[in-house]
């Protein structure tokens, strides 16, 4: 079997994080946060497909 050639990286993401306030104070400051991504890192590659679905669906 021949080595493949190495794919180089066409997206990297790096320990991502995403937080959304979650409640409020009077004063418009934010309490709580929902944690949306926590760390998460990864590498697309040329002729890869990705499919990313969320909460909401």
């Amino acid at each position: 079997m021949t080595p493949q050639p190495r794919k180089e990286s066409i997206v990297v993401l790096d320990n991502v994080y995403k937080y959304f306030p979650a409640i409020e104070t009077i004063f418009g400051r934010s309490k709580a946060y929902i944690r949306a991504v926590d760390g998460v890192s990864l590498d697309i590659y040329e002729g890869e497909i990705l499919g990313l679905v969320g909460e909401s669906g």
